[in-house]
């Protein structure tokens, strides 16, 4: 391309380096996730074991609702974002507990993602194939073929990460505007008491003529509502002014898609797919 060509050996010779080291640094981070939920799994003792099963009583029963077709989710702003009841106050409310029961423990943990500092990745803890995997099988993926939501990726759906990030002054108050690297997105509310700290929404990356911003107050609804949207929506959590906010963000992929149409962020669309295969 362009720049690669405009770029003298030694900026080449520099950008290679830093292509290989952070390819060797997120080698060691595939390795030290594994060993942290080794150890976590022989060491923590849960708080609240209920919670690593997907259990009715977990759920909003707006959301059966909604499934069976008696409730139509809201959309939001311009389109293409929805506001989907997903689990009751008592469930928010233990997860938190957990997460607070968990951090007192002392046990590593790795960051949620990238941009995040503080947080949780729910699979170190364990709780994907008991919790965040049925979830999107027996909830999200109806809900989206029940009303059309983000066809045609949204019908392949397979993988999920799922983690949960807190926004608190002096620590994580807010990110910069980004795309996820998911096919849908879905973003809850588990509360705490907190000011401002709205989520903004900038239209599909693809668009040549973006929407007017959309900006989501979080407590409009209450905890357990959360945002449901793709992956590749602009958006960004503006900074909290005080308290603090703790959402569950669960990104949903579709590895039929990406052999289609590529990844996301990247493009490829092989050896992506041979790491999606192996998870």
């Amino acid at each position: 391309c362009y720049l690669y060509h405009a770029l003298s050996d030694q900026q080449l010779s520099e950008l290679f380096d830093q292509l290989h080291a952070e390819a060797a640094k997120r080698r060691r981070e595939v390795w030290l996730a594994a060993s942290i939920k080794q150890r976590i799994a022989r060491e923590y003792k849960p708080l609240w074991p209920s919670l690593w099963k997907l259990s009715m009583d977990h759920l909003n029963l707006d959301l059966v609702d909604m499934v069976n077709g008696d409730i139509v989710p809201e959309e939001l702003g311009e389109g293409g974002i929805f506001l989907v009841p997903i689990f009751n106050a008592r469930f928010c409310e233990m997860l938190c507990e957990e997460l607070d029961h968990f951090d007192a423990s002392g046990l590593p943990m790795g960051r949620p993602n990238s941009m995040n500092n503080h947080g949780v990745l729910l699979d170190e803890l364990g709780m994907t194939e008991g919790l965040i995997l049925p979830l999107m099988h027996e909830w999200i993926k109806p809900l989206c073929a029940r009303f059309n939501l983000f066809l045609p990726e949204s019908e392949g759906l397979d993988y999920a990460k799922a983690y949960v990030v807190r926004y608190r002054k002096g620590e994580d108050e807010n990110l910069f505007m980004h795309v996820d690297n998911s096919e849908v997105t879905l973003n809850v509310s588990l509360g705490r008491t907190f000011e401002a700290g709205e989520l903004a929404f900038f239209g599909l990356r693809s668009e040549p003529r973006p929407p007017p911003p959309f900006y989501h107050d979080w407590e409009d609804e209450g905890v357990g509502y959360a945002v449901l949207h793709r992956g590749q929506e602009l958006h960004c959590p503006l900074p909290i002014s005080d308290g603090e906010r703790i959402n569950l963000v669960i990104w949903m992929r579709s590895t039929q898609w990406r052999r289609e149409h590529g990844c996301p962020m990247c493009g490829t669309n092989k050896s992506l797919l041979k790491r999606l295969e192996t998870k």
